[in-house]
C-alpha cells in the first residue's frame, strides 16, 4: 500500500483471488453487451487501477480474450497501467499481444527519501529499464505519473526528479497534487503533515514544472496533464479537439463504461458507480444484476 494513495484499493497477497474477480469481469461484460452493442464499436479500452500487472500471464491472455468478445475498432486506442515494482517481460509481452500499445506508470517522485516515507520503493533503474522493455515490445506510448505535496519534498529536489523524468523522455506526463485526507484515507495517517511542503513551496514546484517541461518540448494541457508537443493530445488542445471526463484529458467525446469494483460509467448525462466490496459486486453479478450502486443525473447546469 502506497502511503498517500487516495483511491480504492484492495491489499491482497492471496494470488488465487484474481480468478474468481475475472470470473465477474466476464459475467458483468456479459450482462453490459445489450446495451455496448447498440452503441457502435469500442474506440477505448482502459485497464486502470495500477494494478493490472498484477494478474500473471495466462490471467492477462484470459482478460484479453474476454474484451476480445466486444466490438473493438481496429484503431481503438488500448491502454493499461502497470506497477514496474511487480511487473516482468512475460507480463509486458501478454499485454502488447493482448493489443495494448500504451502504459501509464506512477513513480511519483524519484528522491530515496521521498520514496522511503510513502512506502513507494521504486529506484529509477527499475522505472527506466521498464520504459525500454515497454518501448522493445511495441508499446508506442509511455506516461509516467508525478506527485507533488509528499512529505520532504522541496522545490530543489522534485527540480531533480524533474531533470531524470526529462532523460527517460515519457511521451506524456501526469503531475498530481496531493490531496492529504486520512479522514477519508485512514493510511493517510502514516504521513506526517509537518514534513509536507508548504503551500508555497508547492505551489513553487507546480510553477517551476511548468516552466522546465515547457522548456523541454512538453505542452501543458492543462490542471496535471502535459504532453509532447507532437502528441495527439498537444495537437488536439491547439486544433480545439480537447476534451475532458473524470479520467482526464482525451480526444474522443464518447461514452464510458466502467467494468468491476468501484468503477464509474459516464453516459446518456449521468454517471453511474459500482459496488466498491468485493463482496456486494460479487453478489450483484452472481444475481444477474449490473453492479451499480450509486449514480446521478447531471441537469443542464451541471
Amino acid at each position: 500500500l502506497c502511503y498517500f494513495c487516495g483511491c480504492h484499493t484492495i491489499i491482497s497477497t492471496r494470488r488465487k483471488r484474481a480468478t474468481p474477480y475475472l470470473d465477474r469481469i466476464e459475467k458483468e461484460l456479459r450482462i453490459l453487451r445489450p446495451w455496448l452493442e447498440q452503441r457502435g464499436p469500442v474506440i477505448q479500452v482502459h485497464l486502470g487501477g495500477g494494478t493490472p500487472s498484477y494478474l500473471n500471464r495466462h490471467e492477462i491472455e484470459r482478460l484479453s480474450q474476454i474484451l476480445s468478445t466486444l466490438n473493438i475498432s481496429p484503431d481503438a486506442e488500448c491502454s493499461v497501467e502497470i506497477d514496474p515494482r511487480d511487473l516482468d517481460t512475460e507480463r509486458l509481452q501478454a499485454f502488447a499481444q493482448g493489443g495494448f500499445r500504451r502504459i501509464s506508470m506512477g513513480v511519483q517522485d524519484l528522491d530515496a527519501t521521498v520514496q522511503k516515507t510513502v512506502n513507494r520503493i521504486q529506484p529509477e533503474i527499475l522505472t527506466r529499464d521498464t520504459i525500454q522493455s515497454a518501448r522493445e515490445q511495441g508499446f508506442r506510448s509511455v506516461n509516467l505519473d508525478l506527485i507533488y505535496g509528499l512529505p520532504h519534498q522541496t522545490p530543489e529536489s522534485f527540480a531533480k526528479t524533474l531533470e531524470t523524468i526529462l532523460d527517460l523522455a515519457p511521451d506524456r506526463i501526469a503531475l498530481f497534487n496531493y490531496a492529504h485526507v486520512p479522514w477519508l484515507k485512514k493510511h493517510q495517517k502514516l504521513l506526517d503533515p509537518a514534513r509536507m511542503p508548504s503551500a508555497s513551496d508547492k505551489l513553487a514546484i507546480f510553477l517551476q514544472s511548468i516552466q522546465t517541461l515547457g522548456r523541454s518540448g512538453y505542452q501543458y494541457i492543462g490542471m496535471d496533464h502535459f504532453a509532447r508537443f507532437d502528441d495527439e493530445l498537444a495537437k488536439a488542445q491547439r486544433e480545439g479537439r480537447l476534451w475532458r471526463n473524470f479520467q482526464g484529458y482525451t480526444i474522443c467525446k464518447t461514452d464510458l463504461y466502467g467494468l468491476g469494483t468501484s468503477s464509474i460509467s459516464m453516459l446518456d448525462g449521468s454517471y453511474c458507480q459500482n459496488a466498491k466490496s468485493l463482496a456486494e459486486y460479487y453478489d450483484l453479478i452472481d444475481r444477474g444484476s449490473l453492479p451499480i450502486v450509486r449514480g446521478i443525473k447531471l441537469s443542464q447546469d451541471d
